[in-house]
């Protein structure tokens, strides 16, 4: 069985991202390196220019990210539309994935 590792806070609904080690191990020193040349105020810019960096948390994150992709603004709008099928289907993969690890 594969190993969890606790890189930041423990546990918090909006605070605590947690992906696979290899994917980890992959991508973050990537961003670590892009980072570093002081082109980006912040890994969102970095992000935005080479989404394929991003990592895919076990996280609540995938929910946002879909929901900002339709454009929704929660700071306007009232009520946030509807995922599609794939979308909850993507979710829910995650979700059983961390139970199943």
């Amino acid at each position: 069985q594969g190993k969890l590792h606790v890189i930041d806070e423990v546990n918090t609904p909006d605070s605590s991202r947690l992906c696979s080690v290899e994917e980890w191990e992959t991508k973050y020193p990537k961003i670590a390196e892009q980072m570093a040349t002081g082109k980006y105020k912040n890994v969102s810019e970095l992000m935005k220019e080479q989404p394929a960096l991003k990592l895919k948390e076990f996280s609540k994150q995938y929910v946002r990210d879909a929901l900002l992709e339709m454009g929704f603004d929660p700071s306007k709008d009232k009520a946030a539309p509807r995922l599609s099928e794939e979308q909850v289907v993507e979710c829910s993969y995650r979700y059983i994935s961390v139970y199943e690890k």
